[in-house]
């Protein structure tokens, strides 16, 4: 998986979500929880490569707004969109 790869996982969600926290769960509580593109204003992290997954129950408006404002901060980004 990515997180073994060493890549950071940020997941696009409510912290408090318990699928959020699930995800969360498989990458040892390291995942970065992002719930809007304020959040990534505050991430102190640069030149990493990040990989992007989102709580199933997010709307697609939500997902693509937080992936175009996490692209213009990082370089490195796979995602996968698991959005229903």
């Amino acid at each position: 998986n990515k997180y073994d790869e060493g890549w950071k996982i940020v997941i696009v969600g409510d912290i408090e979500h318990p699928e959020v926290k699930g995800i969360n769960g498989w990458c040892n509580n390291e995942a970065l929880i992002i719930n809007n593109c304020d959040e990534i204003d505050t991430l102190e992290i640069e030149d990493v490569k990040i990989c992007v997954v989102a709580q199933t129950t997010i709307t697609i408006n939500k997902w693509e707004t937080i992936n175009n404002c996490l692209e213009k901060k990082f370089e490195k980004i796979i995602k996968f969109d698991t959005t229903n």
